[in-house]
């Protein structure tokens, strides 16, 4: 049940681990303790538009620096003004867009880098911006294929992936240059 932590980290690449000087982490314990080794208070982070109170930034810092690592696996209760997903915006210089239940959280930062996209119920949270282009992108591409051998279209269907994704990446940098 770590699903709050694998859709955060399928949603991070190398390049977002360069800008807190680290490597790739894709341990969720050891990204947990990169998160409470780099803890501060996300004073350039807005949540839905707003900046956080003095008492909300002391509590976020609190909750994570508090956060027994250990408790991973039996899952994570991912708030709507979550302390995690504050401070991943605010390290990583990212915009998350986090649709709880049919509504969407924001959490912005200036001079963001990229945005990520997730979705969480009662029971569930993932990246899903790694859904659509793992599943939904290639699948189109993937049933337009000439009916050839199994393998081939299995080689084909997760380049098409790859490729899918390296496609919005360079979009997104492009379109973030031009504003």
């Amino acid at each position: 049940m770590t699903c709050f932590w694998d859709g955060i980290l399928s949603s991070l690449d190398e390049n977002d681990f360069q800008i807190v000087n680290e490597k790739k982490y894709d341990n969720v314990k050891h990204f947990i303790d990169l998160m409470k080794r780099l803890n501060r208070k996300t004073d350039n982070v807005r949540w839905n538009n707003e900046l956080l109170t003095v008492k909300q930034l002391d509590e976020n810092y609190i909750a994570i620096e508090a956060y027994d690592k250990n408790t991973a696996s039996t899952g994570y209760l991912c708030s709507i003004c979550d302390p995690f997903l504050l401070l991943i915006a605010e390290l990583f210089k990212i915009n998350i867009h986090h649709k709880y239940l049919g509504t969407v959280m924001m959490y912005t930062v200036p001079n963001h880098r990229k945005t990520v996209y997730y979705k969480s119920d009662n029971s569930h949270f993932t990246n899903t911006q790694a859904s659509i282009i793992s599943t939904i992108l290639p699948q189109k591409i993937y049933n337009k294929l000439p009916k050839s051998s199994k393998t081939m279209k299995y080689s084909a269907y997760v380049s098409i992936g790859v490729l899918a994704l390296k496609l919005i990446r360079k979009k997104e940098n492009t379109s973030r240059h031009q504003v």
